[in-house]
Order: C-alpha cells, then sequence, then structure tokens
C-alpha cells in the first residue's frame, strides 16, 4: 500500500468529540513572576498543547529575561579584582559550611602521605629497631610429626584484625659458635655488650685524653677541637640518613674551631660565632648549595655546631683557668664514675626500690634505681678525687661539682637518646668498640662540661 493511501486514525476512530474544558470548573490561572510580563491563562490539560512553557522560577531572571543561575558560578578571578577565595565561591558546587570536602581540600594537590605526619608504629621497638621483628624463635617439631593445618569450618570467614601480624621466620637451632677469645658471658657480664673491650675502649681513651690534657692546655684544647668535630660528623651524618639536609660543611668547621676559639678568646668567643653561623647558614642555602626546607636545616645545623661545639668550648674554658687541667680531668673523671656506678646499680638494683615505674620515655631503659646510683657515684667521685689532689678550698665544693656534674649529666644522655628515638637510631656510630659512636661515650660529659665551668667561676676559680 502507498504511503498516501495508508489511513489515518481520524479516518478510522473518526473525530475526536468536542470537549468543554470548563466542565469541571474554572481554568486556574497562574501569573507569570517576571517583571512586566502579561498574565495568561493555564490551559486545561485536555486542551490541544500551545507550546508555551511556564516560567519555573520567575525570580531568577533578570531584567533582560537572561536566567540568573549561571550568577552562583564565577568565572576565572584575575589577580586584584577580589578577595582570593575569601567569599567561598565554590560552596555552590563543593558544599556548605559543614561538607567534609571543602573547595581548599580539592585545590589541595600535595600527596597527603607525604605531608601528615607518619602514623605511630606500636609494634616498633625504638630501643632496639633491628631487634626481633624479623627473628622469633619458633620450638622445633618434634621428631616423625607433621604439622597439620586445620581446615576452616564450614561457613566460617577469617576475621581481619586491626593490629598488623609479625613476620615469622622459623629458625633452626644450631650447636652455638665457639665464643671469641675475651667474649666469653663471664666478660660480658650478661649486659649485652663486650665489656672486656668496652673497658678496654674506655681505659684507652682516658689515657689519651690524661696525656694530651697534662702536657699543655692548648694540646687539651686541639683534642677537644678534634674530638667535637667527630662528634659533629657523626651527628650530621645521622641527620641526612634521617633525610634532612643540614649545611654539613659549615657544622663541621662551626663544630670544630668554636672549642679553640673559646680558649683564645673565652666567653666572648661565642657572640661572634654565633652571628657568623647565622649569616653562613643563611647564606648556605640562599645561593643555593641546597634548598631543601630551609628552616628546618637551618635549626639542625645550627642545633649541631652549639649542642656539641658550643658545649665541648667549656672544656676549652676550664684549661683557661688557674686549676685548669686538674678541673677538667675531674669532670671527665668524675662523668666516667657517675655512668659506671648507674650501669652497674642499675643492673643490680632495677625494679628493686621504684618498682617498673619508668624514669624517661626517651630512654626506656634507664631505671631510677640507675639514675640514683649514678648521682651518687658523681658526688663521691668528687669528694674522693679531691681528697687525693686538693682542688678545692672546701669539701662542699667537691660536692657541688659532683652534683651539678651528675644532674647534668643525666639530662646530657637523656638529650641524646631523644635525637637519636627521632631519628630512629640505635646508636650515633660505630667507631668505638663496646661503646657505640663518639658522641654516645660523650653524650653526658658534654653537659657536664659547663655545669662545671660555672660552678668553679662561682666559687671563684679563675
Amino acid at each position: 500500500m502507498a504511503d498516501d493511501d495508508t489511513p489515518s486514525i481520524y479516518d478510522v476512530f473518526g473525530d475526536p468529540p468536542e470537549v468543554d474544558p470548563t466542565r469541571f470548573g474554572p481554568v486556574p490561572v497562574v501569573p507569570d513572576e517576571r517583571p512586566g510580563a502579561p498574565g495568561a491563562a493555564l490551559p486545561h490539560w485536555s486542551a490541544p498543547p500551545t507550546g508555551q512553557v511556564p516560567p519555573v522560577r520567575g525570580d531568577r531572571y533578570d531584567d533582560n529575561d537572561e536566567p540568573k543561575v549561571w550568577d552562583d558560578l564565577s568565572g576565572p578571578r584575575w589577580r586584584g579584582e577580589k578577595s582570593g577565595w575569601a567569599d567561598d565561591d565554590l560552596e555552590v558546587v563543593f558544599g556548605d559550611e559543614g561538607s567534609p570536602v571543602r573547595h581548599d581540600d580539592i585545590l589541595n594537590f600535595d600527596d597527603p602521605r607525604l605531608t601528615s605526619p607518619a602514623p605511630p608504629r606500636p609494634d616498633l621497638d625504638l630501643d632496639d629497631p633491628f631487634g626481633d621483628v624479623f627473628d622469633i624463635e619458633t620450638p622445633p617439631e618434634p621428631a616423625g610429626r607433621r604439622s597439620v593445618v586445620a581446615p576452616p569450618e564450614s561457613g566460617s570467614v577469617p576475621q581481619a584484625t586491626d593490629r598488623p601480624r609479625k613476620r615469622q621466620r622459623q629458625r633452626t637451632p644450631a650447636a652455638a659458635p665457639a665464643a671469641p677469645q675475651g667474649d666469653t658471658p663471664e666478660s660480658s657480664g650478661g649486659m649485652g655488650r663486650n665489656m672486656t673491650q668496652a673497658v678496654g675502649v674506655g681505659i684507652g681513651l682516658a689515657g689519651a685524653a690524661l696525656v694530651a690534657i697534662l702536657i699543655h692546655p692548648l694540646v687539651g684544647a686541639f683534642l677537644i677541637a678534634a674530638a667535637a668535630g667527630l662528634a659533629a660528623v657523626e651527628f650530621f651524618d645521622a641527620a641526612r640518613h634521617g633525610d634532612h639536609h643540614p649545611a654539613t660543611m659549615l657544622g663541621l668547621a662551626g663544630a670544630a674551631l668554636l672549642p679553640l676559639a673559646a680558649y683564645w678568646r673565652g666567653e666572648q668567643a661565642y657572640a661572634v660565632v654565633m652571628a657568623v653561623t647565622v649569616v653562613f647558614a643563611g647564606l648556605w642555602y640562599i645561593v643555593g648549595a641546597d634548598s631543601v626546607r630551609p628552616l628546618v636545616n637551618m635549626a639542625i645545623t645550627i642545633l649541631g655546631i652549639f649542642w656539641i661545639g658550643g658545649m665541648a668550648s667549656f672544656g676549652a674554658m676550664l684549661l683557661r683557668l688557674s686549676e685548669g687541667q686538674k678541673l677538667l680531668i675531674g669532670v671527665i673523671a668524675v662523668t666516667a664514675i657517675a655512668d659506671t656506678a648507674a650501669l652497674f646499680g642499675g643492673r643490680a638494683f632495677k625494679h628493686a626500690l621504684f618498682g617498673v615505674r619508668q624514669f624517661n620515655a626517651w630512654s626506656p631503659s634507664k631505671s631510677w634505681e640507675g639514675t640514683i646510683f649514678g648521682l651518687l657515684g658523681a658526688t663521691v667521685g668528687a669528694l674522693a678525687l679531691d681528697a687525693v689532689f686538693s682542688v678545692g678550698a672546701e669539701w662542699w665544693h667537691a660536692a657541688a661539682f659532683g652534683v651539678a656534674i651528675g644532674v647534668l649529666g643525666v639530662i646530657g644522655d637523656l638529650f641524646e637518646s631523644m635525637i637519636k628515638r627521632d631519628l630512629k637510631l640505635k646508636d650515633m656510630g660505630t667507631i668505638l668498640p663496646g661503646h657505640g659512636g663518639i658522641l654516645d661515650r660523650v653524650d653526658a660529659l658534654l653537659f657536664a662540661l659547663p655545669a662545671a665551668y660555672f660552678v668553679a667561676r662561682i666559687l671563684d676559680y679563675v
């Protein structure tokens, strides 16, 4: 059949009947809300369509009959037009004030994993970060017995836990190797290190220091400068391994030269070295020798110079006093006595007087008992040295030296422990067998030297 011969619906059913639009009542009229628009009657639903569209929100049109809805979204904002993002333009798109998603978060392209602090690690022992996490011994299976893993019950689903599970590695028990010469349990004393080796190294260091100081005060000053320089090498190397970027060369020069400047000019050297340090630390990053986080890394550089070189300089200034050589030897000896008394007293009476109460969180291995024995050892050691060498005019002068050295030595020990735990380190170095690094050996002495110097100045040892 041709297309023109196709019958329409009206040919089949006839014309539609006439419908009275008012048979259900008057037709309601919805006025147009646009300014100046004439009112128009809304046709009945059964009436033929007129093609007109009534306005939905008449108050959202401007004078040119253009919708105002686009005014909610602003276009590009150029410098100098408005006040930045203070008006919260994008709240229409990204949420209101209570929305968890804000436009300042959406426009932040920094990786939150790099800018947010690392989550705490309750399973990490910072006193022994490389300890038994991967070396958990599993008892061996009995001979002739096979390990069988029970299948899960029907319908059961393994439950996930929030706590991370440590990786376990089964170690096959083997015969203990023969202990090397001088490394027997009796020689180590059960204290986790070779005590014979540690004592030998300590005696060697004390002998070298004693000879250098007694030869001439200037030789002693050069020894102090050399020790400060080596300790600074350990500190700045540890800082760089901790993903910091201090001005290492400037720090090494400042830490090594500050004791010599203090021996030459005394306390006046500090003001000069401080000014020079700040100026050259700023220039280090201004000229582009390094550009990573200047504020943090300049602070680390200045800390290394004045913590190590600045504290050691008080030993050089002690050598300028009339009894300076005896005083410096006494400070070194009393610090060593306090350290030894704290070690053996803490081991022998640990938890006997104060229970399991921790002395300080930065050094969990330090106990109250060991600290008290260290203070007693410093005081008694100072009195004994004064009785032998007659350095002080009164006995209580020696007692004052001992108390000051003991208290500041504890603070110095905790100070270095805090730095090491922040850098996730066990020791600052390995140059001294049985002791760790030089900074590990002189941490208490660095704080004891200024204590002894100021006590000597107060008691008029000039």
